[in-house]
């Protein structure tokens, strides 16, 4: 918003990076996100530069698949 009489200014303009953490369940949601193509915006440009994925266990999260329940084992 600003104070009146002043431009406003996108809080956001100096960000050159993005860096998405993720610890446990919400790690494995992080590292799936990247494996299954979807660190993408709309206009298909990428929105996380790194992501890390804190003890986040070896399996993948059952989502994107028909019926899934992502907080489910596939089996």
């Amino acid at each position: 918003m600003g104070t009146p009489g002043h431009e406003a200014t996108n809080p956001l303009s100096g960000i050159k990076y993005t860096v998405g953490m993720g610890i446990s369940q919400s790690g494995r949601m992080m590292r799936d996100l990247v494996y299954q193509g979807f660190n993408a915006d709309e206009g298909g440009h990428r929105v996380f530069d790194d992501v890390t994925a804190h003890i986040a266990g070896s399996r993948k999260t059952f989502t994107n698949f028909a019926f899934a329940q992502p907080g489910r084992y596939s089996r």
